[in-house]
């Protein structure tokens, strides 16, 4: 077994972007309205923007379905868990059950660097070097009945908050 850079340029480039004006609304929007895994999103824009070599659709299906385990088993699971936490629980203090969600949020915020980790090591040992990608699209990562012309909003608020960053780590 391979070991995981979880500090590596892909994470150093998530944080980066995920700081940028508007990018976390625009990201919870496509992940809870339109079913967008968004560190597949990140992972699309980087390998376009940073690596400059952007995913074809066919790399992107692949990656997708390589990762898919993981965001099922681990990532979807511990969300889903943080989300429930969040009102209040009857015959559960407040103050008990913040703490337990900030341990599962935390938790699940480890799941995700690993997710990025292991999308970082897809990126460099499983590239399709005959194909040529073109611009991430919205398309490949919003389910066909949720797209709006809001989650397209949302996609090109990431996409140019990305394109503008100065080169990544």
């Amino acid at each position: 077994m391979t070991r995981l850079d979880l500090d590596g340029p892909l994470w150093r480039f998530a944080i980066r972007l995920y700081d940028e004006e508007g990018v976390s609304p625009a990201c919870l929007r496509l992940q809870n309205e339109g079913g967008v895994d968004v560190l597949l999103l990140l992972a699309g824009l980087y390998a376009e923007i940073a690596l400059a070599a952007p995913l074809a659709e066919t790399e992107y299906l692949r990656l997708s379905r390589n990762m898919a385990e993981w965001r099922d088993e681990a990532i979807q699971p511990l969300r889903a868990l943080r989300i429930w936490l969040k009102p209040s629980q009857a015959g559960v203090p407040d103050d008990v059950r913040e703490k337990m969600r900030n341990r599962v949020k935390a938790l699940e915020l480890d799941a995700e660097r690993i997710q990025l980790a292991r999308i970082a090591d897809w990126l460099a040992d499983n590239r399709d070097t005959t194909s040529r990608g073109g611009p991430l699209q919205l398309a490949w990562l919003v389910q066909e009945k949720a797209r709006s012309e809001d989650l397209a909003a949302a996609f090109e608020l990431v996409r140019t908050r990305a394109a503008g960053m100065e080169r990544p780590c």
